[in-house]
């Protein structure tokens, strides 16, 4: 692969930083997106959400927004569900809303949760990746 795959630096940093204040470390951002040019491997971003959570709202759509824009530019977005954490739930007993759920009730949450992002994605061909069996799908 070669160095021209990836738009310039400054083109994808100035895409990047499309509705974003600030991006912390932004060095450390500009040394991945050089690296990933040098080489032509693209970065692997991640969205990792619960599945518990009763909806995917507004709110994700931002996250979800800049997931699309790193995919425009070449680059691999996951959508992790954290479906492994759903099993643990809150060890605290803090939070009813995350309560403990047995692996056979998590997949159909993992499913569902699915399903809303993809009404949320324009992406063609989301990658997600589950963290109870530590594969993507």
């Amino acid at each position: 692969m070669t160095e021209h795959k990836f738009k310039p630096i400054e083109e994808q940093l100035a895409y990047i930083k499309k509705g974003v204040v600030e991006i912390i470390p932004e060095p450390e951002l500009v040394a991945k997106l050089e690296a990933s040019r040098k080489t032509g491997k693209p970065l692997r971003v991640y969205l990792g959400v619960d599945p518990t959570a009763p909806d995917l709202h507004l709110g994700h759509t931002v996250v979800l927004r800049k997931l699309k824009h790193f995919q425009n530019l070449g680059h691999t977005a996951v959508f992790l569900i954290g479906d492994f954490s759903a099993m643990i739930g809150d060890p605290t007993g803090v939070s009813e809303r995350a309560r403990r759920f047995r692996a056979s009730k998590s997949r159909p949450m993992r499913k569902l949760t699915l399903s809303r992002f993809s009404k949320f994605s324009t992406a063609t061909k989301p990658r997600s990746a589950t963290t109870a069996s530590g594969s993507a799908r």
